[in-house]
């Protein structure tokens, strides 16, 4: 196959919502994995526990929610590849079609992705919903149209924590949605937070990279996910705190074990 119809093919599965996002973004399945683990899993359990679903009804909805929020999120991601990344300093992270054939179905494909999951799941009349996506759509403009790296700090904690909420918010009463955005926020954004100020010098971490880092780091976060839990009335956030301490024990002795291997 030559390497204009490899690039062609690519550019074709992109336009299929949630294509474009692993084509551009996770670099292997250790990541996809990561991401399952540490996003998936603690948002589809929170719809068992807080939302009162069963298994499948809820990884039904988390599904239907994920796509929907892909559509417009990997909107977001486009313009970045196509105007951030040529700004001095700017990365491009895809190599694939960036042409107005490309680009037109490309956002018709995930508008109308959009509105068949609000109309089929009736989010579509949720306010909730709708104000998620505009804040969705808000931030990750910004976002973009920032330049400076200490500012744009800012909006990587909005776009991680919508990142989390977003496959969720219209499958949750919104009187339980305070305590799922602070389980995010404690649980799953804070960690990529740090490693986003290391990546830019805006904070200097030596050991972050170290895979005990992440196992230290949620382990000095439970007595705050303990109150969390006593607030809230309900043992979820210490029951994803336990996950992902377990996650991160399992990684942290994966690797233990790699290193003890002798080099050939």
């Amino acid at each position: 196959m030559s390497i204009t119809s490899s690039s062609d093919s690519r550019s074709l599965l992109a336009l299929l919502p949630g294509a474009y996002f692993l084509q551009s973004r996770v670099k292997g399945a250790q990541d996809l994995l990561y991401l399952v683990a540490t996003s998936f899993v603690p948002a589809w359990w929170m719809l068992v526990r807080l939302g009162g679903q069963g298994l499948v009804e809820a990884a039904a909805n988390f599904t239907l929610g994920y796509l929907a929020f892909i559509a417009v999120y990997e909107l977001g991601y486009l313009a970045n590849d196509l105007f951030d990344a040529r700004r001095p300093g700017g990365r491009k992270r895809w190599s694939g079609s960036s042409g107005a054939a490309f680009v037109a179905p490309f956002i018709l494909i995930r508008l109308i992705v959009w509105g068949l999951v609000g109309w089929a799941t009736g989010w579509i009349a949720n306010p909730v919903w709708l104000g998620g996506t505009a804040c969705l759509v808000l931030v990750f403009a910004l976002h973009n149209l920032i330049q400076a790296a200490a500012p744009r700090s800012a909006t990587f904690v909005q776009l991680g924590l919508l990142r989390f909420i977003m496959p969720v918010i219209g499958a949750l009463e919104p009187a339980r949605l305070p305590l799922a955005l602070l389980i995010a926020l404690l649980l799953y954004v804070y960690l990529r937070w740090l490693a986003y100020l290391d990546s830019k010098d805006l904070l200097r971490i030596a050991e972050r990279r170290h895979p005990r880092f992440a196992l230290v780091q949620m382990l000095l976060l439970g007595p705050i996910v303990g109150l969390t839990s006593l607030i809230g009335a309900t043992s979820l956030p210490l029951e994803i705190w336990g996950f992902l301490m377990l996650l991160y024990a399992s990684r942290q002795a994966l690797e233990r074990r790699r290193s003890a291997i002798p080099q050939a």
